[in-house]
């Protein structure tokens, strides 16, 4: 799709942790100005998206419902990345 001369992709990792990150890390090499991400996992999201942010950093990136993790568990936020959620409970 193109809209003021931008020009949109859209990828699914289908909740495959593999493709998610071949597609992100694809995407981010190849120059993309930005990443709107929807539902990463859980378990690989949090040191992922911080490895890829660090590593490109005029990469834009937009999460969804995506929470980040570390290692032990605990909630984090990435610098530089936006968060968005969904209040399921109260729609």
């Amino acid at each position: 799709m193109k809209t003021n001369d931008r020009v949109l992709r859209y990828f699914f990792a289908d909740g495959d942790s593999d493709k998610f990150r071949k597609t992100l890390a694809d995407c981010a090499e190849n120059g993309y100005d930005g990443l709107f991400l929807s539902h990463g996992g859980e378990d690989y999201s949090y040191e992922f998206i911080t490895d890829v942010s660090k590593k490109y950093k005029d990469l834009k990136i937009v999460t969804f419902d995506a929470v980040f993790k570390d290692k032990d568990g605990e909630l984090q936020k990435i610098n530089g990345v936006t968060q968005s959620f969904q209040d399921d409970d109260n729609v």
